[in-house]
């Protein structure tokens, strides 16, 4: 091959690997926590769910840390626990590989599709969790900490869009105080 050739070539190689290495770093994974509801009563349960948000870079898998205040909100396990797996990681080929661990105030979660050459690019629902709110009134979070994605192993970047937040309402229904009233007023 003469010089100009092999100049040529590094060349068209050149513009190949900055156009791939542009585009995986422009596309990424996005990813939030939604709650099932924003506002809750005190001792209702609701769910949140790990989502990728929209179209980007393509992943077969994922590690996810996610934690909860404990004097806020109790975690409710799902018995089998690959009940929490996401309908978009399990409709993807229906063979995964699901790693789940709870904590006190987090669980940690390892998640990725055992078929060849099966990409997700997003979106989709990756994980279900379940919360019952305390009885105190307040705004607490459940929140992502850590989070990474993979390509057949490598490492696809992530961005988090937002944690779910969660009001707890301890505000006590009209009828409830109007009842509590009546029962006042005749020594009960």
């Amino acid at each position: 091959m003469g010089t100009r050739a092999l100049a040529w070539s590094s060349r068209i190689l050149g513009i190949i690997v900055a156009t791939i290495a542009t585009s995986s770093w422009a596309a990424d994974v996005h990813v939030s926590l939604r709650s099932s509801s924003n506002t809750v009563k005190p001792g209702s349960e609701f769910k949140v769910t790990l989502r990728c948000t929209e179209a980007g870079e393509p992943f077969n898998g994922y590690d996810a840390t996610i934690t909860w205040d404990p004097a806020a909100l109790t975690f409710i396990p799902t018995s089998p626990s690959s009940l929490q797996e996401g309908n978009y990681m399990k409709n993807a080929c229906g063979a995964t590989f699901h790693w789940f661990q709870q904590n006190a105030d987090n669980v940690r979660i390892g998640h990725s599709l055992w078929c060849q050459g099966v990409l997700l690019p997003g979106p989709g629902q990756l994980y279900v969790l379940r919360f019952q709110a305390t009885g105190q009134a307040q705004t607490t979070q459940v929140a992502l900490v850590a989070h990474e994605f993979y390509a057949a192993g490598y490492p696809v970047r992530s961005i988090l869009e937002s944690n779910a937040t969660v009001t707890i309402d301890g505000t006590t229904g009209v009828a409830s105080s109007t009842w509590s009233f009546v029962k006042s007023l005749y020594g009960e």
